[in-house]
């Protein structure tokens, strides 16, 4: 489908709505005629392969310019945590920081893939419909509709959301408004019944938290709300548990004692990589392996409110040894203990 499917009137008042030259709203549209996304695969986890479609140049910056003139202004849901601008795994995590002792988690499965054009269209009408009626008040209500039916088609692939487009996340967020409402309703009727009840979503990932431990009908419950908001769960990464017997982690964030840390397998890759780094002079580590370890302590310090004790003397002692390259500077100052590293 090119640029001649759509009514000259859609493409030029697209363009206005997206404050760009008819050029690029007609290369965008032109690209989708073609070979518009380049495809390849990524293994997953459990053995199995994820897809990846990313766009051609000239689809992906149509893309990137109704993701930031038009999709970024739809309301999201308090509870999405991913794709949103402020917003991390860190901050999904911290939600349940303070009470979490149980967790329900589940994964909706093929969240992408589950997501269709028409329910783009849907999503598009209730998130973005009154900001353009409101905005641009001399359309009509045909010219919207036109104008929706024809993002819908930019931005899905074989009649799904692609994963590599960058406004299949946005629009992952507006599909899952439904899904959220019904999660929060679940966990405000059942604060009664389970203290300290939370939830979050990241992505397609799902959190239920609280202070004792969630039954097996409330995860029968949770399971529900996907079923109703129309996707489906992958049975699979279902799970149910408690601090007694499982550490509870969240998109790889784990809750410990009301702090924010990382998994203990993941501390122990840490440590090897700090022991690395201790063994080397400065002047022996390439761009590379400074970027490598750069990164990592950017996040480690990111992802855990105060340092794993396990690390402290390790990474006290890397940051005084290579502090030539691991300035203070070059690490943002919200990283929650890496400024009292760096001022001993």
């Amino acid at each position: 489908m090119g640029m001649n499917a759509y009514a000259d009137s859609t493409l030029s008042l697209l363009s206005r709505l997206l404050m760009t030259d008819r050029e690029t709203v007609n290369s965008g549209f032109e690209a989708l005629s073609g070979a518009a996304y380049d495809s390849w695969t990524v293994p997953k986890g459990n053995g199995r392969e994820r897809q990846i479609d990313a766009p051609v140049p000239e689809l992906k910056r149509l893309q990137s310019l109704l993701l930031k003139r038009l999709l970024n202004f739809a309301p999201i849901s308090p509870f999405a945590h991913g794709f949103v601008r402020g917003r991390s795994i860190v901050t999904n995590a911290a939600v349940h920081r303070e009470t979490a002792r149980s967790m329900v988690s589940l994964d909706l499965k093929d969240a992408y893939p589950s997501v269709s054009r028409d329910r783009v269209v849907k999503a598009l009408q209730w998130g973005v419909g009154s900001f353009l009626k409101h905005t641009s008040p001399e359309t009509t209500r045909g010219e919207r509709e036109a104008v929706f039916e024809a993002v819908a088609d930019v931005c899905t692939h074989r009649d799904a959301l692609p994963q590599g487009a960058p406004t299949s996340g946005q629009l992952l967020n507006m599909t899952c408004c439904s899904l959220d409402r019904h999660c929060s309703r679940l966990m405000r009727g059942s604060r009664e019944e389970f203290p300290g009840l939370r939830y979050s979503r990241y992505a397609d990932d799902l959190a239920f938290t609280a202070t004792g431990e969630l039954s097996h009908e409330f995860l029968e419950r949770a399971i529900g709300c996907v079923l109703r908001a129309g996707f489906e769960v992958n049975r699979r990464k279902v799970k149910r548990y408690t601090v007694a017997n499982a550490d509870l982690v969240i998109c790889g964030i784990r809750l410990h004692d009301g702090q924010l840390t990382l998994p203990r397998r993941v501390l122990r890759k840490y440590r090897a990589l700090l022991f690395q780094t201790l063994a080397r002079e400065p002047e022996d580590m390439s761009d590379g392996a400074r970027q490598h370890v750069h990164g990592a302590i950017g996040f480690l310090t990111m992802a855990t409110t105060v340092c794993p004790p396990q690390l402290e003397e390790l990474l006290q002692a890397v940051l005084q040894q290579h502090g030539t390259w691991l300035r203070p500077g070059t690490v943002p100052a919200h990283f929650p203990f890496y400024s009292s590293f760096s001022q001993k």
